[in-house]
């Protein structure tokens, strides 16, 4: 439920920076040359990314998390002896 929440606030950002384009929120558009193109970014769509990025990197530290765990789980469970029987 977390995860689509997440996208849904992406979606929402995004649909608000694309509908806002030509207003400046923080700071004039960035010029940047990309493949000999001149394209111009604007404030909103660099939060975005932002947004993006730090999104991502929260899931892959999750994922990590959730992995480590469960090698931790497993290695623990390995380590018991089975019972002895007599």
């Amino acid at each position: 439920m977390k995860i689509r929440a997440c996208i849904y606030a992406i979606f929402i950002g995004i649909l608000i920076a694309l509908l806002t384009h030509e207003m400046n929120f923080l700071m004039d558009p960035i010029p940047l040359d990309l493949l000999q193109k001149n394209i111009t970014v604007p404030s909103q769509i660099l939060l975005t990314f932002i947004v993006f990025i730090t999104l991502c990197v929260i899931s892959v530290l999750g994922l990590v998390d959730k992995a480590l765990l469960s090698l931790k789980r497993r290695k623990l469970g390995n380590d018991k002896k089975p019972p002895e029987e007599n």
